[in-house]
């Protein structure tokens, strides 16, 4: 079947690949809306792929496969090396896809040199990671982590791919995904903290670690266990620290930050009454859910990001948009469900969280605080740490996901800081630290650009709202870390920012290919 050529009045013969049939040519003759189309649909299939397999890492976290030395491997090892591995590969298949974005002319290299920051944070961690003590362990990341360099260069690669969804329909459900997905484990989360079904989800944080003793405050709550698969002889504290299937509650406070972002953002911008109801329903269990991670983080990301499209949703309605008034609902719903919680039982229990952590997922940690002071905050004492590490590893950093080999040398407490910053300069280097601050920077001011659009109606919401998810991600980074069943995630969104100054408007050829086909 061929296109009519307007001038000539003729027919031009559709274009064929080694001789093919049509059907197995699609890319050759994927107009600009299909590119759209698979780009978008790249991004949704990712996020469905990855998180699907994060469910029975996450029921098989106690099934044990075999002993090597005092750590017994477990099953949800080998689900959480094949969600990883998914992500890997489809972050390096989206460097593909992108590829065939630009011959689409759906991205315009010329005009965004600056994402050659992205390649710049991968060749510096290359370098690190060759450098590194453990090469394989910086390749492929630490068992149960697993964000060595290949992850790294996925998670770029799947930015690209959402920075060429330019189309504000794709754009739209790239977003809704993340909701979609943050509103499924928020459900998770509540059945997790509830006694009578928390056993049927086998929430793995009912057990919370506090020191190496044998003589507990019983007054306190505190017991005696004698140690299972890959627990440690200590004592002991109940919890009820909600995971969802992201492995962690420091992961699931990650996807409820943005997730919440994106749902309050929809709740306020939406122009479908039916849609802004969803919004909030979905801002509200999330906000609720970050709650049950018994996390500073949770708490963080849920205020900065309220915040943020507080001042958003102000702006706009000062601007005329009186539907902007409608994110007020959630946001003092979630401010109110926030409190309760927090004033009747929800208690942070962060150090708890952190070495349980490490135990029981990952058995990275060195049995708590070596230095035996108690007193100092530990999200305060980490990052002594972390700045501890940077200074001494300032020029090629220890090696992506590689603090485990460095637990004895420095006799730290964690193979990680629990804090974004430092943990990306102690893996990579000052270099490296750069590189990626000044990615983020420039994701940023593209993203206040985004918000300048959609306040002047030059733009619809999505780009602006994952620009706002990022300012909460940044914020709850200060007590937290990266996680591999959430960061691709982030970049995703990182990508939607940047899909808004990636391709100006689209050329006349274009707009005639779409009439003629």
């Amino acid at each position: 079947m061929g296109n009519s050529d307007k001038e000539t009045g003729t027919v031009k013969e559709r274009k064929h690949l080694f001789g093919s049939t049509e059907k197995s040519d699609f890319i050759l003759n994927m107009d600009f809306d299909g590119a759209q189309k698979m780009c978008g649909a790249f991004c949704l299939a990712s996020m469905a792929i990855v998180s699907a397999l994060a469910i029975p890492a996450y029921f098989t976290q106690e099934v044990g496969l075999y002993t090597e030395g005092n750590y017994t491997h477990v099953l949800s090892e080998n689900f959480i090396f094949y969600s990883a591995a998914l992500m890997m590969l489809m972050g390096w298949l989206g460097m593909l896809v992108f590829r065939i974005a630009c011959t689409k002319g759906l991205v315009k290299l010329s005009s965004n040199k600056l994402m050659s920051l992205g390649l710049g944070v991968i060749a510096v961690s290359l370098i690190s990671g060759l450098c590194s003590v453990n090469i394989t362990t910086s390749v492929f990341g630490l068992l149960g982590r697993h964000e060595g360099i290949l992850s790294i260069a996925a998670c770029f690669g799947l930015f690209a791919v959402a920075a060429a969804v330019s189309d504000r329909k794709w754009r739209q459900r790239v977003c809704d995904g993340v909701v979609i997905l943050g509103a499924l484990n928020a459900v998770v989360a509540f059945l997790q903290a509830i006694p009578a079904t928390a056993d049927l989800t086998h929430n793995f944080f009912t057990r919370l670690f506090l020191r190496i003793a044998m003589d507990p405050d019983e007054s306190a709550g505190e017991y005696f266990y004698e140690g299972g698969i890959n627990y440690l002889l200590g004592v002991y504290k109940d919890a009820r620290a909600a995971t969802g299937f992201m492995i962690s509650p420091h992961a699931l406070a990650v996807l409820m930050t943005v997730g919440y972002v994106l749902a309050l953002s929809g709740s306020a911008f939406a122009e479908s009454v039916k849609r802004k109801v969803l919004y909030s329903a979905a801002a509200v269990a999330m906000a609720a859910a970050a709650c049950l991670t018994l996390t500073v983080t949770g708490v963080v990301g849920i205020a900065a990001g309220g915040a943020t499209v507080f001042v958003m949703a102000t702006v706009k309605f000062a601007k005329g948009s009186k539907g902007a008034a409608a994110a007020a609902i959630p946001l003092l719903l979630s401010a109110a469900v926030m409190i309760v919680m927090m004033m009747n039982g929800s208690e942070r229990q962060d150090e708890a969280i952190i070495f349980t952590d490490g135990y029981i997922v990952r058995s990275t940690t060195m049995y708590g605080r070596m230095s035996g002071d108690m007193e100092e905050e530990i999200y305060s004492f980490l990052r002594h740490d972390g700045a501890f590490v940077t200074g001494e590893k300032w020029l090629g950093g220890m090696g992506p996901d590689n603090g485990f080999s460095y637990i004895s040398t420095y006799q730290l407490s964690t193979d990680r800081f629990f804090n974004i910053f430092l943990d990306h300069s102690a893996q990579l280097g000052i270099p490296g630290a750069v590189l990626w601050g000044l990615f983020l920077l420039v994701t940023l001011i593209k993203g206040f650009k985004a918000f300048a659009g959609f306040i002047a109606g030059r733009e619809d919401y999505a780009a602006a709202g994952a620009c706002a998810a990022l300012i909460a991600y940044l914020a709850q980074g200060w007590f937290n870390t990266t996680w591999a069943t959430t960061e691709y995630i982030v970049y995703i969104l990182i990508g939607v920012v940047w899909s808004v100054t990636i391709l100006g408007p689209r050329s006349e050829e274009q707009d005639e290919d779409k009439q003629a086909a």
